[in-house]
This record gives structure tokens, C-alpha cells and sequence, in this order.
């Protein structure tokens, strides 16, 4: 069990954000900006098989570039994709939150295979007329939600299940390391979800709570002022995330920025044809180095 005070394993920072599950899947292995690569569509893999009627379900996909300063785009490097489901479970509904990618065909075929996915699982309250949904069991000792995810380079595969109950989660890593966090935690794509169910403007804030690798870290997300994403021709609201590590303290005693703010931006729709779509997400891997999804289509 982790206590307080104890470091994270080796590495785990570098893993950390949507990059760390999957998305830092081909920056690592980039070659010099001046090799052209070629283009290719998104190929999403099929989605996970699930019991229940489907009630509700969308899949939004994008297209992952990689953009160098001066330079600009140098090219498509991989696929990346949200799934939104809400199925039937008895009375209740369960809601799976999963997002997924991969680098494309062409990286593999010169040994560099990234691919990996991460799903939180709720449960939600029972339908009734004028009551809204929501985790059920709050105070009731019970698991409110569960998350689970890999990443895969080249075939080896490191991967990490989660159950949150309301006080503590409960971490377990494929190499049968077991730890439990103190708190109340979410999952690290909670912050994405939390937008997209909600109305947002400018200036409101969002603190996420959530365990990897069996340490709690903390995305505090700030909505910046309404813009139009010429791309689209679409208004949208940039969210600019900080990551804070749970434990440790900086010089002066404040909690240890991880990533700096505006590190992961997103921007979202709040309007049709786009209504509570990402349209696009970007994450500065290296100083040097930003990822960039832009959404290829949603159905």
C-alpha cells in the first residue's frame, strides 16, 4: 500500500497526462523534422464487447499530428479516438468513458508500435422522470466508479486497473503491485468527461483529482475566453490544463507542478453541429514537440 511521502515508481511522470496512456506513441521515435511522412486516415479499432442495451453511444475521431516550431506540421503519426456509451444494466445504466489509439501502420513496420486505451466505468442512478443521473452509492462504502487501461510499445504491454470507492482507490499494476490512495479520486480522463457534460464559460475552473500508477496527481483546468476554430468555422472554448503531483511540495510549500499550464489545451464545442465535441487536443510533449488532434469525424 502506498504511504504518504512515498515516491511513485521510476518513470511514472513521463507517462503522465493523455500522453502517458498512449498518446506519446510515436514522439518519442520521431525522426528529424525534414523526413516526410506519409498520409494516412484514422483506422479505430473496434470497440470493446459489452452487455446491455445500448441507450446512447458516440465515437469522435481524430487524426494525431506532429508540429515543430518554425517548421510547423511535419506529418500524421497516428489515430486517436473518445468513445462515449451508456447501456442498460438492470435498473441502473452504466456509462463507459474510453479513449484510444495507436501510432499508424507505417511506425510498426519499422519497429515502433505504440497503442494503448484507457475506460472509466460508472454507474449511473436509475431513469426516473425529473431526476438527473448520477453515481449512485456515494457514502454507501461501495465502488462508485472503475477504470482500467494499457499502454503497448513494441508488444510489451504495461497496464493498470483502478476502483474508486469514496474515500480510497485501489490501484493494481499487471505486475501485481497493489496500492491504495487515500482520497477521493477520479480517473485521468475524468477532467475530459466532467466537459462534456457540463455548461461551461469563460472563467470557470475545474480541479480533477485522479491516480496513475498508484499516485494521486491533480489537473487543475481553466476555460479561457470564446474563439473561433477556423479549421471548422466553429466557436469553441479552449481549456488549458496544469498538472499538480499529490504529494510532493515545491520550495515554498505549494504542491509540485508536474506540467505547466496550457501544457494540454483543449477546445470545445459547446454549439451544433459540434455540440459537446473536442474539436481538437494538444499536448506539448517536449519543448520542441507538440501533438495535435484534430477531429477527423463523429458518429
Amino acid at each position: 500500500m502506498i504511504k504518504p511521502g512515498q515516491r511513485s515508481p521510476c518513470g511514472l511522470k513521463a507517462r503522465l497526462l493523455l500522453a502517458s496512456v498512449f498518446i506519446a506513441l510515436s514522439a518519442s521515435s520521431l525522426p528529424s523534422p525534414q523526413e516526410n511522412w506519409l498520409s494516412a486516415q484514422p483506422e479505430i479499432s473496434p470497440r470493446r464487447p459489452r452487455e446491455g442495451e445500448i441507450v446512447r453511444r458516440r465515437v469522435t475521431e481524430y487524426s494525431i499530428k506532429a508540429r515543430v516550431p518554425v517548421l510547423g506540421d511535419i506529418g500524421h503519426v497516428g489515430t486517436f479516438a473518445i468513445e462515449e456509451e451508456v447501456r442498460r444494466n438492470g435498473d441502473s445504466l452504466d456509462r463507459f468513458f474510453r479513449i484510444f489509439g495507436s501510432s499508424k501502420p507505417e511506425l510498426s513496420k519499422k519497429g515502433k508500435d505504440y497503442s494503448g486505451e484507457l475506460e472509466l466505468v460508472r454507474t449511473l442512478a436509475p431513469e426516473r422522470e425529473g431526476q438527473p443521473e448520477g453515481p449512485t452509492d456515494e457514502r454507501s462504502g461501495r465502488a462508485m466508479s472503475s477504470s482500467s487501461g494499457y499502454f503497448k510499445k513494441n508488444g510489451i504491454i504495461e497496464s493498470e486497473s483502478i476502483v474508486f470507492f469514496p474515500d480510497y482507490a485501489v490501484s493494481r499494476r499487471e505486475n501485481g503491485d497493489e496500492r491504495r490512495v487515500e482520497g477521493s479520486f477520479g480517473c485521468l480522463i475524468s477532467a475530459i468527461e466532467h466537459f462534456l457534460e457540463c455548461e461551461i464559460k469563460q472563467g470557470d475552473a475545474f480541479e480533477s483529482r485522479f491516480v496513475l500508477g498508484g499516485h494521486p496527481f491533480m489537473f487543475k483546468c481553466e476555460v479561457g475566453p470564446a474563439t473561433r476554430l477556423q479549421s471548422r468555422g466553429a466557436k469553441v472554448f479552449p481549456i488549458e490544463l496544469t498538472t499538480y503531483d499529490g504529494l510532493e511540495r515545491d520550495a515554498r510549500g505549494m504542491p509540485k507542478v508536474v506540467k505547466k499550464k496550457g501544457g494540454i489545451r483543449l477546445w470545445l464545442s459547446k454549439e451544433e453541429p459540434f455540440k459537446d465535441t473536442y474539436l481538437r487536443l494538444m499536448i506539448q510533449y517536449k519543448w520542441y514537440l507538440c501533438l495535435h488532434m484534430e477531429i477527423v469525424r463523429s458518429t
